[in-house]
């Protein structure tokens, strides 16, 4: 018991030659312990690296003193308990020979407590081996059987390590008792015979035992064994397992109670009782759970399979009993099983075959692990070969899904970062031997926008389409991976120049920006590539990484939805944002900031009918910084929500001081409006300056709209509800503009300054300027055009029936104290009018 402890001590991961992470190592020592067999792990020095509780319990060696011991002090200190009598130096050298020449050696050995265990050593990578060793007891116990039929069995029965004994179903006395029952008890069985068990143990206190018995008499199937004290073994403490099973005649009636008992304190051995005929003898061996066949040497025919063969193979015993392999398998299987039998027949012993795959006669596909020995007879000549045979589909499919997930991401199916960087390592080796490679970084542009807004299950299904769009544009040699969030990366390999790579990132960028269907909404996306080229931007894995990253957001800085290249000088550029990100947040705490405001003019009475406020930021050294340098960097940086309660709170008591009739339009983005205090921060901004509701116009885009759920319209109707303003933001850019007109009675769209540059010059442009004017006045939408910088879009926009212009045909963005003589109430001057 001490040794068990030692090894409950030793839970947390074992250490290995070579760098493996502990999550892996906990992982492996978790697979090693739901192992049947003893396995222990050694490492190319022949020390051991890792063990199992089973190869402790077969061992009976204590655990704490056995992680780095060499294989040949392992001997020595078996040979100091008595049980090994070779030379340890000499058998470690044997192993090391197989293990050098890549075969696997096998030998038996003797445990401390006298039992025979079979010993394979198995190479793996790395110089290393692997020792399975299984306790061999039960099966040389079919070894000392010499007669074919009853004998066979009648040996068996009472020479096995357990207790089987059978009871009358009515009375419960005992019919039958076997030698381990015997000796176990210390009763002969005819002290046993006709006597129930109160009888046979007066004073004993049996009710749990009558209460399995009277369970095990109404079930179907057998009762599982549990470990449990023996109420009746002749010492206290002795542990039993006890399985117990109603063998029934062909009405359903129970016609006899067998318990098969075994004593788990001595952990020996391990056998079934066999009856006084076949009929008694097959009902015990069908209750084992394990697959059992036996075959006949000289004729190769099977003479005996147990319930669970039935049940495995997938037809009837007399399918397979009295034929040949041929007659029952398929050729290739049952090829492998005459190759596997006339192996172990010239091996004189046992053999084990490992995980091999199978397609049963009932035509299902298994994996299954097979134990063979042979049986001779009392001229010592061959005459049985027994197979146990272990399905272990289940657990080779449960490594296969746990590798899978170790190296590939759940959501996408493609390689995770830890798959992707051996990967990459594995291409980069190819590099150093010539061929050159891209490595392409992507980050999908305001995803976390169209996240938020379509919810993580939106999100996740964007993900997914993006992932299969990915795998479309490349060829079966490149590597597609996510490596977390909404970033990807690509390593194109085999590159002949820079223009494979160019190509393959415009590939990206058109299967990227089609159109897709979620949730009812029709969007495109799009992603900032960088790209870094090995072998001239690096050969190791992380500086390459390092430089495709770099690249990637020297894209992002030139306005997303673009591909760069990596360039040395962009560590400076990175560093450069990264100071921008610091003095934005020092400019939010010393008021660095402003608020400019571009007029909106009435076209009709060419007078100004509000404002527009636009950010500014007036750093001590840097000067001005124009709002396309700071919005992005404080986006990433997450502090948008503060700079847009600043300038709500500012423009309201800006608007303040204005004429009554003068609005204020106010941006808001769609982080802000995500924020549940939103309605509660426009009213405290009303209230704060004392501007009415109506003089305040907010400002949102499209994408606010993407997730038309309740929570979006609430909003609104609320802000609505209030008095404020209501106007959509570059109208007609984004994803569904027409539909939202219908969803929400917005107070003006503003026409995208895109459209009016080229509504001079361009027919399409103007067609749908005219369109979105005149769907607006359908419905008694304002309009404002924005840009408008040439008398031409001015007279254009007139004739269309634009309500308002703003852009610098008229004024450039002003500080609130240069606006107040342009707000008097007074047209503008004729010569831009």
């Amino acid at each position: 018991m001490s040794g068990e402890n030692d090894f409950a001590r030793r839970q947390e991961p074992q250490r290995f030659s070579g760098s493996v992470d502990a999550a892996r190592v906990s992982l492996l020592q978790a697979t090693l312990d739901g192992v049947q067999h003893g396995v222990c792990m050694f490492d190319a020095g022949g020390r051991i690296a890792a063990f199992n509780k089973r190869y402790i319990e077969l061992m009976a060696l204590p655990a704490r003193d056995l992680l780095g011991m060499s294989l040949p002090d392992l001997f020595r200190l078996r040979k100091t308990a008595g049980r090994f009598d070779h030379d340890p130096d000499e058998i470690f050298a044997k192993v090391r020979s197989y293990v050098a020449a890549g075969n696997a050696m096998t030998h038996t050995v003797e445990s401390c407590d006298g039992r025979a265990l079979r010993v394979t050593n198995r190479p793996v990578s790395g110089g290393g081996w692997v020792a399975t060793i299984e306790d061999m007891t039960e099966l040389k116990a079919f070894e000392a059987e010499r007669e074919r039929q009853r004998q066979f069995l009648n040996e068996v029965l009472d020479n096995v390590p357990v207790m089987v004994v059978v009871k009358d179903p009515i009375d419960r006395k005992f019919l039958h008792a076997n030698r381990a029952a015997e000796t176990f008890w210390g009763f002969s069985r005819t002290e046993v015979i006709g006597k129930t068990l109160h009888e046979v143990f007066p004073g004993r206190s049996t009710d749990t035992i009558d209460r399995l018995d009277v369970e095990a008499l109404a079930s179907g199937v057998g009762i599982a064994p549990e470990v449990h004290n023996s109420a009746i073994a002749p010492i206290d403490g002795h542990l039993v397992t006890t399985r117990r099973h109603a063998v029934r005649d062909a009405d359903g009636k129970p016609r006899y109670l067998v318990s098969v008992i075994e004593n788990v304190t001595e952990l020996v051995r391990l056998e079934q009782e066999l009856g006084r005929d076949r009929m008694f003898l097959n009902q015990i061996v069908d209750n084992v759970p394990t697959t059992i066949v036996v075959k006949d040497v000289r004729t190769r025919r099977y003479v005996l399979v147990n319930q669970a063969a039935v049940e495995h193979f997938g037809i009837p015993r007399e399918g397979i009993v009295g034929k040949t392999a041929h007659e029952v398998f398929n050729k290739a299987h049952a090829d492998i099983i005459e190759q596997h039998d006339a192996e172990l027949l010239r091996s004189g012993g046992s053999m084990s075959f490992k995980d091999y795959a199978i397609e049963t006669p009932g035509g299902v596909g298994r994996v299954i692990a097979v134990k063979k020995l042979i049986v001779r007879d009392s001229a010592d000549e061959p005459q049985f070969v027994i197979g146990v045979i272990e399905d272990v589909t289940a657990r080779k499919q449960s490594e296969e899904r746990i590798a899978r997930l170790a190296h590939y991401d759940a959501l996408t199916g493609l390689p995770n970062r830890v798959f992707f960087r051996e990967q990459l390592d594995q291409a980069l080796r190819r590099v150093k031997r010539g061929e050159k490679l891209a490595l392409l970084f992507l980050d999908l542009d305001k995803f976390k926008e169209v996240n938020d807004t379509l919810g993580h299950q939106g999100g996740d299904e964007l993900l997914k389409t993006v992932a299969g769009r990915l795998r479309s544009c490349v060829r079966e040699t490149d590597i597609v991976s996510r490596l977390g969030g909404d970033e990807f990366a690509i390593v194109q390999t085999d590159v002949p120049d820079a223009t494979a790579v160019i190509d393959l990132a415009e590939r990206i960028h058109g299967v990227l920006r089609q159109f897709c269907e979620l949730e009812g909404n029709r969007f495109s996306m799009d992603a900032s590539i960088g790209i870094a080229m090995a072998p001239q931007d690096g050969t190791e894995a992380d500086q390459l990484l390092k430089n495709a990253d770099l690249a990637m957001y020297g894209a992002k800085a030139d306005g997303r939805a673009t591909y760069r290249f990596f360039e040395p000088n962009m560590d400076a550029a990175m560093k450069a944002r990264r100071a921008l990100e610091f003095d934005l947040r020092q400019a939010i705490m010393c008021g660095e900031f402003e608020l400019h405001y571009q007029p909106l003019v009435n076209i009709r009475d060419k007078r100004i009918a509000g404002c527009e406020a636009l950010m500014r930021w007036r750093h001590p050294t840097r000067g001005m910084v124009p709002p396309s340098e700071f919005i992005p960097v404080a986006e990433d940086a997450g502090i948008v929500n503060q700079l847009g309660e600043w300038a709500l709170r500012t423009a309201c008591m800006d608007a303040a001081q204005w004429r009554d009739d003068i609005i204020v339009t106010v941006n808001v983005s769609s982080v802000q409006f995500k924020n549940d205090s939103l309605v509660q921060l426009v009213m405290d901004a009303l209230s704060e300056s004392g501007l009415p509701p109506r003089r305040l116009e907010l400002e949102i885009t499209e994408s606010v709209l993407l997730h038309d759920n309740e929570t979006t319209m609430r909003v609104l109707h609320q802000l609505k509800k209030l008095g404020v303003r209501i106007s959509m933001d570059d109208f007609g850019t984004g994803y569904s503009s027409l539909n939202y007109l219908r969803r929400f009675p917005f107070d003006k769209v503003k026409i995208d300054r895109s459209f009016i540059e080229h509504i001079a010059s361009d027919a399409s442009s103007l067609a749908i300027v005219q369109a979105v004017i005149s769907i607006a006045k359908s419905r008694d939408i304002a309009t404002t055009a924005e840009g408008v910088e040439t008398k031409d879009q001015l007279e254009l926009l007139r004739a269309l029936g634009c309500t308002e212009m703003q852009g610098y045909l008229f004024s450039k963005p002003k500080p609130a104290n240069e606006l107040a003589h342009m707000l008097s109430d007074r047209p503008l001057a004729r010569s831009v009018a």
